[in-house]
């Protein structure tokens, strides 16, 4: 139990590095975690843990410096994913964030859809930015299709798209994106063409080029 609630606590304080929380009644629902603004993943780890274990039978028996396997407690997964569809298919309408209709519809004939819930104010959500609109430019040509979607300050959201010179897809959040919906952002889910998850759960957290890349190749 001792051992459990400290991983626990390592685990907690992990997430808030690479991504930032959904909570009710502050910033239009929403707050950050972290000031940090982009923390790879990869640097996540936690050292071995020495804990005291007693165990009663006929008496009082005391085991000291129980040496525990060393546990990852990052819930952030860069292992390649298996291309198989999970759940319902998801169809959405909404509009850019210049204000142009854009539907589901439009990607018909992607190969892999990829969906990166973001904010302006989240700190990891911004630092990723480059990495993703890197990853569009090299793979749109292969049925590779990104799309980003924010719910809050839009005057904040278009002045960071021109800066990091954003050239794939920007939508407003509708209330059919809510189906994703993991309490942080960035959240990423992929679906193939028809619209079917691709993968078990959404990704948590932001990642660096390399760590996207993977993902994206096995699912292509």
């Amino acid at each position: 139990m001792k051992k459990a609630l400290i991983l626990l606590l390592i685990a907690a304080l992990v997430m808030g590095f690479c991504a930032c929380e959904k909570d009710a009644g502050q910033n239009n629902g929403l707050k950050t975690l972290t000031e940090e603004e982009s923390v790879s993943e990869t640097e996540s780890h936690t050292e071995p843990i020495s804990e005291e274990i007693t165990e009663t039978e006929t008496g009082a028996i005391t085991e000291t410096d129980i040496q525990p396997e060393t546990e990852t407690t990052s819930n952030v997964n860069t292992s390649a994913p298996v291309r198989t569809r999970y759940g319902e298919k998801f169809t959405f309408s909404a509009t850019d964030i210049n204000g142009k209709a854009v539907s589901s519809a439009d990607f018909a004939n992607a190969k892999l859809i990829m969906i990166n819930m973001w904010e302006p104010w989240c700190g990891p959500c911004v630092g990723e930015l480059s990495d993703l609109q890197r990853l569009y430019t090299n793979y749109k040509d292969k049925g590779f299709v990104l799309l980003g979607v924010f719910a809050d300050n839009p005057d904040d959201a278009k002045s960071i798209v021109r800066q990091k010179g954003l050239t794939y897809p920007i939508l407003n959040k509708t209330s059919g994106f809510d189906r994703f919906h993991t309490g942080y952002v960035p959240t990423t889910v992929f679906l193939d063409g028809e619209g079917y998850p691709l993968t078990s759960e959404p990704y948590v957290g932001s990642r660096d080029y390399s760590q996207w890349e993977q993902i994206v190749k096995s699912l292509l």
